[in-house]
């Protein structure tokens, strides 16, 4: 076998270099840092992954869900609006059953697992459509199931 010289591939001095290539050699050093931060991050996104999945383990809350990165939340649609609504509008519904003496805004927001402000547009709207029926006036207003 002939001995070989291993090639090292130097960066190229970059005196004689005209504007252009100049150019394209700072978009290739660019692009190669790039490359080295992206794998750099990588990396640090499996450890927090694997961090995350041992902290939900420990609070007892299983296995903590994969998926999506920090950053902006994913656009709400219409579709998923109206499922929420219409989940919503299932698990009051359920409690108003539940509770003949009715209940109010407070408990049954605790009872649908939801917020007073999720709550209020959603009763509105019951109101108008004759679903649900009030008893009281203020603090003491009572949310029934229509008959």
């Amino acid at each position: 076998m002939a001995n070989r010289k291993k090639v090292v591939r130097r960066r190229p001095r970059l005196g004689k270099f005209s504007m252009a290539q100049l150019l394209r050699e700072i978009g290739r050093r660019q692009q190669a840092a790039i490359g080295d931060l992206r794998k750099e991050r990588a990396k640090h996104e499996k450890v927090i992954s694997e961090i995350d999945r041992q902290i939900a383990d420990l609070a007892g809350k299983g296995q903590a869900k994969p998926g999506r990165r920090p950053g902006r939340k994913p656009r709400r649609t219409r579709h998923s609006a109206k499922m929420k609504m219409q989940a919503l509008w299932a698990r009051v519904s359920r409690a108003l059953r539940r509770n003949k003496a009715g209940l109010s805004v407070g408990q049954l927001a605790k009872a649908a697992g939801a917020s007073v402000g999720q709550l209020q547009p959603l009763l509105k709207k019951l109101l108008a459509e004759k679903k649900v029926r009030k008893v009281g006036v203020a603090r003491g207003t009572k949310y029934l199931a229509a008959s």
